[in-house]
């Protein structure tokens, strides 16, 4: 027995000393604290470059997917090496990009359309977040200042779905999105089959799509599901 190691035995070998395992401690907190930097930095770069909208949708779980394995990957053959802290920082920097892909137009509407009471992204500070518990347990709703930026941006553009398609046009859509036929949605919205149909030819050409399968894929975009 040491003063740097103490003996576990032949089967286990040895353990740290009280001192080095609190310095082991120290260096992973100060790690964990480091990381913050690069994740709220890259949650910046996110939502002022709007980076993080590359990361919504089909293909741009896809390529979420492939970038962050692809860290993993990096985190794993370079963890006894120095190169491995750059390469873990590089990894919060893209999770911070990819968390600014929570504001996009997609996300508040879907947020907006569930009703919920509020909704605070993950840019916003922790008074925001205590200002938001106090409102909803008053009765009241509370949306952060970035919700209603990109609620108001969004419903101002002439291409907004909003403003080009009716109400009833917005319910077929989202029976068509769920594969209901045009006969069940139309004993469910008491209309013609025809009706339906009709419906469906208007939405694909104000929307500009070209087929059944895009305005599909459009509507579970958007959250019509």
């Amino acid at each position: 027995m040491s003063d740097r190691f103490t003996t576990m035995g032949s089967s286990f070998g040895y353990a740290l000393s009280t001192e080095q395992r609190n310095k082991v401690l120290r260096n992973t907190y100060w790690l964990l604290a480091l990381s913050l930097v690069p994740t709220v930095l890259g949650a910046w770069v996110g939502v002022a470059a709007g980076i993080g909208q590359m990361f919504t949708g089909g293909l741009g779980m896809i390529l979420f997917m492939a970038i962050a394995f692809g860290f993993i990957y990096g985190i794993e053959k370079t963890k006894n090496s120095a190169t491995g802290v750059p390469v873990l920082l590089g990894f919060t920097f893209f999770m911070g990009l990819m968390m600014s892909g929570l504001i996009d137009p997609h996300t508040i509407w879907q947020v907006w359309q569930s009703g919920a009471h509020g909704y605070i992204d993950k840019t916003q500070p922790l008074t925001s977040l205590i200002d938001a518990i106090h409102a909803v347990l008053r009765g009241e709703t509370y949306f952060s200042s970035v919700f209603q930026e990109v609620k108001a941006r969004w419903l101002a553009q002439p291409d907004s779905f909003q403003k080009l398609l009716s109400e009833r046009e917005q319910e077929v859509l989202k029976r068509v999105v769920s594969g209901w036929s045009d006969e069940r949605i139309a004993r469910k919205l008491s209309i013609e089959p025809e009706t339906v149909a009709f419906h469906r030819k208007n939405i694909r050409k104000k929307l500009k799509l070209h087929n059944d399968r895009d305005m599909v894929a459009y509507g579970r975009l958007w959250g019509f599901s």
